[in-house]
């Protein structure tokens, strides 16, 4: 059982399973549970087939999170409801993004790197806080993506990024922000 088995298993339980149709729409490509082709590769230091992206058990996707959190550079992140979102944050909109959303919610520069400037304010953070500082990050986020995304590549009439807005609104900004209100009343 690693440090982060509860942050993995909240953020597995936001994404889905087999998405071959987000190639149309992710330049990412092909995703299942949220690990995506190049990740993969990444992980494996070869190229994965797509079949073996398919075939992901859930022991396999924990150990590429595990992976992938060690590469994400968040070890400073200590409190672990902050942790668990900058992880969610890392995984739906890259490791980068992640840090850098930490950074802007923190009031300090967002250049994606936590060194001494980003560590002192994480130390000086109020969890909760902290939580909906980075919430309200994902949320500006959500605004550029959705608004900045027009394509319609599979051709249904309805803008890409759009199909998935209401999924990620409630599973990665509604629910969390539910989960605060409850634990403030």
């Amino acid at each position: 059982m690693t440090p982060d088995n509860a942050a993995i298993s909240e953020v597995l339980g936001r994404e889905g399973g087999r998405n071959d149709r987000i190639r149309l729409i992710d330049p990412g490509g092909p995703t299942n549970r949220g690990v995506t082709i190049a990740t993969y590769s990444d992980f494996l230091g070869r190229a994965a087939t797509e079949d073996e992206l398919w075939a992901l058990t859930e022991p396999q996707t924990r150990e590429i999170y595990d992976w992938y959190i060690g590469r994400m550079g968040i070890a400073a992140v200590k409190d672990p409801d902050v942790r668990e979102l900058v992880i969610d944050l890392g995984v739906l909109h890259g490791a980068s993004n992640g840090r850098r959303m930490l950074q802007r919610a923190l009031g300090v520069a967002d250049d994606g790197a936590i060194g001494p400037k980003t560590i002192a304010a994480l130390e000086k953070a109020r969890s909760l806080a902290l939580c909906v500082l980075l919430l309200a990050e994902r949320a500006a986020f959500f605004g550029r993506h959705i608004s900045g995304d027009l394509t319609d590549r599979d051709k249904d009439g309805i803008p890409d990024a759009t199909e998935f807005a209401k999924g990620w609104l409630r599973a990665r900004l509604a629910d969390p922000l539910r989960e605060i209100a409850r634990r403030l009343s």
